[in-house]
């Protein structure tokens, strides 16, 4: 409050998150009021101090700090202000508050000092891929493209989310299974395996999906596919002469097939029998399926 006229010797010492301070009234720093504040980044006084004793303004501060107030502080006023970056009056400040899933680029945001009717441009490590960001001044959402700095000081809170990315398993380029999973999350396959309908040619039995890896982390939308181990089909291939099975073998798909020696049939009531072939049977012809060939 403005009635205050002193603030003594070690008063925020120690306080280790202290990060900003108002003084309203003209007052009189003790000894040590911020030794220690190791994340102070900005004392803005409503009216110069009385006086500063010699290590009042001692942070031992990890980040740079500044001070606004109605006139800059002479080296004769405190010997040691050259180490803080004075602040004109005149400048708004800009607070920045980072909550949710922060980013660690955005962790250490503090403020920027604007005039007035200056668009407000995000500091370097505020935008980060993998991360939503939504800027709200108390509960109304801006837009800073359309904002402009006012007449007065502003805290924005930067609400961060991860962005969601969308993991899709394919099996022959339909949707097994869609996931919609946060950036950086462990990617977790479908418990149970897919199947794949057996064809002529194949028997297929899962192997995998197709670039994925155990623990494999979501940085992008991105889809697995299905790879499939296959088992040629077996058939039973038949040459079958005057009712009598004359050869039988089980053979794959695609194999070439070779037909046995050529059936004799013994001439009877005078009528000679001499072989002409097997229907449907060519020459060269291939496995694709159970098949019986009579002789002719």
């Amino acid at each position: 409050p403005e009635t205050v006229e002193t603030i003594g010797n070690d008063a925020f010492s120690g306080c280790i998150d202290l990060k900003y301070v108002t003084i309203n009234g003209e007052v009189s720093l003790g000894s040590g009021v911020f030794s220690g504040c190791q994340k102070l980044v900005l004392i803005d006084f409503n009216k110069n101090p009385k006086s500063i004793l010699d290590d009042a303004l001692s942070l031992n501060s990890a980040s740079p700090c500044s001070y606004r107030s109605p006139t800059e502080i002479t080296d004769k006023e405190y010997a040691g202000i050259s180490a803080l970056k004075y602040i004109e009056p005149s400048k708004k400040i800009i607070r920045f508050e980072p909550t949710g899933q922060v980013p660690d680029t955005a962790e250490g945001l503090t403020f920027i000092a604007l005039d007035t009717d200056q668009k407000i441009t995000l500091p370097d490590g505020a935008k980060k891929y993998g991360y939503d960001l939504k800027i709200l001044n108390g509960n109304q959402t801006l837009n800073l493209e359309e904002f402009t700095v006012g007449e007065v000081d502003l805290k924005l809170t930067l609400e961060y989310s991860y962005t969601l990315f969308t993991v899709e398993f394919k099996v022959d380029d339909k949707v097994y299974d869609k996931q919609e999973l946060p950036f950086d999350s462990v990617i977790v396959p479908p418990e149970k395996d897919p199947t794949k309908e057996e064809d002529a040619q194949y028997i297929y039995t899962f192997k995998e999906w197709e670039g994925y890896t155990s623990e494999l982390k979501v940085e992008k939308d991105i889809v697995f596919n299905a790879v499939f181990d296959t088992e040629l089909q077996e058939y039973t291939i038949k040459f079958v002469a005057d009712g009598k099975e004359i050869s039988s073998k089980v053979m794959k798909y695609g194999e070439t097939i070779v037909p046995p020696e050529d059936p004799k049939k013994v001439s009877e009531d005078g009528i000679d029998y001499r072989f002409n072939g097997w229907s449907g049977y060519t020459s060269g012809m291939t496995v694709t399926g159970d098949t019986t060939f009579l002789a002719i």
